[in-house]
């Protein structure tokens, strides 16, 4: 332990809040092995921190989220019975990427917020949808095909869509909308951007 520790450590039991079963630090992030979801951190006496969770373990399981810090970035490691190896980050001044994790440790759903960016998984279904811009367009398209409907079926022609049959008049062509699109019927109100 160093001497700045031992400083720290005899205040906080002078001040009555010494507890040598748990303790957090600030550090600054050097490395992370994301691939083992754990990170090396200097801490501000100068001691390198090295396999800090960023991750819970319970029960022997690893679920849950995980956050990737941005190396060089600030955080808080709170250290259990005082042993570094049960350390973990409890703070985040800024993170790479989050993933959820089942019970075995395999990722459910990453998201990447890096860069100023927050992509699901891996993106590939692009961005989210701007409803009300998604509304006014199928709402333009039900007009067209409202109007197109009007003007075949004031045509004086019979026409048939039928294989077989007699022809059907135009004016029964069952094209006309009758109710426009709502945003309620397209927005999903557990995520909003």
């Amino acid at each position: 332990m160093s001497e700045k520790t031992e400083i720290r450590d005899a205040i906080r039991k002078i001040a009555g809040t010494y507890n040598p079963k748990f303790n957090t630090v600030e550090g600054m992030v050097k490395s992370v092995d994301w691939d083992n979801r754990v990170c090396t951190v200097n801490v501000n006496d100068g001691y390198e921190l090295q396999n800090v969770r960023l991750r819970a373990v319970k029960d022997g399981k690893t679920n849950g989220w995980a956050c990737k810090p941005t190396v060089g970035s600030t955080v808080l490691v709170s250290i259990i019975y005082g042993k570094d190896m049960n350390a973990f980050i409890s703070m985040f001044s800024d993170i790479d990427e989050m993933v959820l994790l089942d019970d075995n440790g395999n990722s459910k759903m990453n998201v990447d917020v890096s860069n100023g960016n927050f992509v699901f998984n891996t993106g590939s279904n692009k961005g989210m949808v701007i409803v009300q811009a998604l509304v006014d367009k199928i709402n333009q398209l039900e007009q067209k095909l409202s109007d197109f409907a009007t003007y075949v079926g004031a045509l004086p022609i019979p026409v048939s869509f039928a294989v077989s049959g007699p022809p059907v008049p135009a004016n029964t062509l069952p094209f006309k909308v009758n109710q426009k699109t709502t945003v309620a019927d397209l927005e999903n109100k557990k995520v909003k951007h």
